[in-house]
């Protein structure tokens, strides 16, 4: 028996300004694209969800722990510095059914103080990041993102 699944994929649009805004490559472990703003604590959450509802929230850690869960069911996305495919993100994002990115070296995170720096960039609390959970890209600023239908097949 063959069975044919198809789902929507979201995938950033290829234009000048996404190449341009490239961070750098982590490991994709769920999801497709997302832009959102990039959060650091509880605190952050709550500012962001009550003054833009709508906007999504990525979080950004140097990794995570299973203690983190709570956190991480209230963003739609997260982006560590450390981690492989089998780290308790990769693990957890998928189940959790967000966006997530691991394993970016080039990440260094200050959470205490609310930023991370990547080369010469810095990214506040509030700043918009795109990240693509397929294929590990990083990008800086906020990006359109489109739906591209997908066919996975059974046999």
């Amino acid at each position: 028996m063959v069975q044919i699944k198809s789902k929507r994929l979201k995938r950033f649009k290829n234009i000048d300004v996404l190449q341009s805004s490239i961070l750098g490559m982590g490991i994709g472990v769920s999801g497709g694209a997302l832009c959102g703003r990039a959060v650091y604590s509880e605190a952050d959450i709550k500012y962001f969800r009550s003054a833009e509802p709508k906007t999504p929230l990525i979080l950004v850690r140097p990794d995570t722990v299973p203690d983190d869960v709570g956190v991480l069911l209230q963003v739609e996305g997260l982006l560590t510095a450390k981690g492989g495919g089998t780290s308790h993100a990769a693990v957890t994002i998928p189940q959790l059914n967000k966006v997530g990115v691991v394993g970016f070296s080039k990440l260094k995170v200050f959470e205490s103080d609310g930023y991370a720096k990547i080369d010469a960039y810095t990214i506040k609390a509030g700043d918009f990041i795109g990240i693509d959970g397929w294929s590990g890209m990083v990008y800086f600023g906020k990006h359109e993102s489109e739906s591209e239908k997908t066919h996975q097949i059974t046999v």
